[in-house]
């Protein structure tokens, strides 16, 4: 279990798992120029520090940086 993922990574309610949402909140961040609280709600997670927690343990760095570092819409 990831922080920001109250459930364990097989058992997410909404369906599928937190490094799945992860996954798609990364895409959404370097492909979109949504706010990260549209991200957070679209992939499923509760709120934008949810978001947050969740992607700093997948990810290492915050949904912010690692749109400045990795996206393609600039």
């Amino acid at each position: 279990m990831w922080p920001g993922c109250s459930w364990p990574n097989s058992a997410w309610p909404r369906g599928g798992s937190c490094a799945a949402r992860g996954e798609a909140a990364a895409h959404l961040l370097t492909g979109t120029t949504l706010t990260v609280e549209t991200i957070a709600a679209r992939c499923g997670f509760g709120s934008e520090e949810a978001l947050r927690q969740a992607f700093r343990g997948l990810y290492g760095v915050s949904p912010s940086h690692y749109r400045a570092t990795q996206s393609t819409t600039r």
